[in-house]
């Protein structure tokens, strides 16, 4: 009887570590996605950084979350959540009033899409963020911060804040 007792307690230990260790396993390969980080960038007080989740249960393709830290105005911390594949993110500028963000799909070259961070001590309100498209690869914020330069077709042109063409080269 006491064999009969242990075998039985020897079983129904061995199932219990059987069954948390395969629970495990499917927990991690099911529950848990992959998460690589795309970028990591400071500039002027902003902080951002960016994480690709991989596809897992009912999130059919991946998600790019940004989160975005203000230190230098004391603001609140923003996170954006862009759905499908996002190749790189980068902080363009950080400035005074505003900074800018940049993002591009893994089908294009250039960083065509971005965020425009409109800075705000906290005492006045909150800091906005506006999605521009930017229309090429955009390489710099002009000086004076009235537009951006960026590179099309083998062209260089300034465009400013509102879409308007500004000057191309």
């Amino acid at each position: 009887m006491k064999k009969l007792l242990k075998l039985t307690v020897i079983i129904i230990f061995s199932a219990l570590i059987g069954a948390g260790v395969f629970s495990f396993v499917v927990a991690e390969k099911l529950y848990f996605p992959n998460i690589n980080e795309i970028a990591n960038d400071t500039g002027a007080g902003l902080s951002l950084d960016a994480h690709q989740y991989t596809p897992w249960l009912w999130n059919k393709e991946k998600i790019t979350i940004i989160n975005i830290l203000d230190r230098k105005n004391d603001a609140p911390n923003f996170q954006y959540k862009l759905k499908g594949e996002v190749g790189a993110i980068r902080l363009i500028y950080s400035g005074k009033d505003f900074s800018l963000i940049a993002y591009n799909d893994p089908n294009f070259s250039s960083m065509e899409s971005g965020y425009i961070v409109h800075r705000s001590p906290k005492s006045e309100s909150e800091n906005t963020i506006e999605e521009i498209h930017i229309g090429g690869n955009i390489i710099a914020v002009d000086p004076d911060e009235n537009g951006y330069f960026y590179i099309s077709q083998g062209k260089i042109y300034k465009r400013s804040w509102d879409g308007d063409i500004m000057l191309m080269i």
